[in-house]
């Protein structure tokens, strides 16, 4: 995999009072806090290690600049489709930036040589320390300027990630193509900024399914469900482990989802998310079109039940689908075969912070 050294904006967190805050919202912000000087630019072209340590974790990437063609012929895969929606959203935020504020995740095949050479890189004092008391994590960032470092990392990912598979990023990396053909003079524009993570540094969760379906009543919905489904009523809701079972939550309460054989036996081959996109969706909304129908939303899987219930309790017109998750194998199978999965199919853990590391895609922000 091609990557390249590129000049970066550092947050000043001696002008920080509150990261959690702070960066959590400089998506939309970056254009008001930028001309305060709460970042500085860097004078020469880094690649940059990002490290974040939890209670029971640690990962440590690489950050750098990979040739938007290297996406486009195909070395990089997606395993899912963007939302229209919010992709014009984040392209006007882009535009309104300047610039790219967090690294689309890509994800490659272990590698003991690679993941020994960034240990050894990130053994040395960190050019940023960030604590976010929220999620008790630390976040870590080394720059990586001197030469026989550079051509050391271009040579591992060179020779040791020939293809690599978006784990988080799908919509930042299509706002990028889009960038780049709106300023086809311009060399930062023609890159994107990536992370790249072994698959063994990364834990998968599952995007629930909220589904808006207004008045109704559970018998009814419970009835139209047994059409596909072997339906049993439980007291302690778990996320489920194995293919070929969901939890559903209506009105307070929970049930187990088992697929009946005759579903099975027609789609062999299709996950559970990919399921309900064929058999439940066009059942109770009439349509397969999840991409584009407001009624379906995404609640992310690592917050947890207890949230989800309190948010089923806050809007009785919503029912939850919770399907298992799809380990980062299974992912990269179904992508590298040019295969896509129904949108929000994966949460991945751990999550880089917008904002520790700024790729500029306009020369006045340096």
């Amino acid at each position: 995999m091609q990557v390249r050294p590129f000049a970066a904006l550092l947050p000043r967190l001696s002008m920080i009072e509150g990261p959690d805050a702070f960066f959590e919202t400089l998506k939309e912000t970056f254009p008001q806090f930028h001309p305060k000087g709460y970042f500085k630019a860097q004078p020469d072209p880094a690649f940059y290690l990002y490290q974040i340590e939890g209670s029971n974790s640690k990962a440590t990437g690489l950050i750098a600049a990979v040739p938007l063609e290297v996406y486009q012929e195909g070395r990089i895969h997606r395993h899912e489709r963007t939302i229209p929606v919010q992709e014009r959203q984040q392209q006007m935020l882009l535009a309104e930036r300047g610039a790219a504020v967090k690294p689309v995740l890509l994800t490659y095949r272990k590698n003991h040589e690679l993941n020994e050479l960034l240990v050894k890189l990130s053994a040395g004092k960190p050019e940023l320390t960030v604590e976010f008391p929220r999620s008790a994590e630390t976040h870590r960032i080394w720059a990586v300027e001197d030469a026989a470092s550079v051509k050391a990392l271009q040579k591992a990912c060179n020779q040791f990630i020939p293809e690599a598979f978006i784990a988080d990023g799908h919509h930042r990396m299509a706002c990028q193509v889009v960038n780049a053909s709106l300023h086809p003079g311009s060399k930062v524009a023609q890159q994107v900024m990536c992370a790249f993570f072994s698959e063994d540094q990364l834990s998968v969760f599952p995007f629930f399914r909220l589904v808006e379906l207004g008045n109704f009543r559970t018998p009814d919905i419970l009835d139209q469900l047994g059409t596909f489904f072997t339906i049993r009523p439980i007291e302690h809701p778990a996320i489920p482990s194995q293919k070929g079972q969901l939890l559903f939550g209506i009105k307070q309460q929970w049930y187990r989802l088992e697929w009946q054989q005759a579903v099975l036996h027609e789609y062999p081959k299709l996950l559970d998310v990919e399921l309900l996109r064929e058999k439940v969706w066009p059942l109770l909304l009439q349509t397969s079109d999840e991409r584009n129908d407001p009624r379906i939303t995404y609640f992310e899987g690592v917050k947890g039940l207890d949230l989800l219930a309190e948010k089923l309790r806050q809007r009785p017109d919503l029912v939850a689908f919770c399907p298992p998750a799809v380990d980062v194998p299974t992912m990269m199978h179904i992508a590298g075969g040019g295969g896509i999965l129904p949108p929000k199919s994966t949460w991945f853990e751990p999550r880089m912070r917008n904002g520790l590391v700024i790729y500029p895609l306009e020369s006045r922000l340096m």
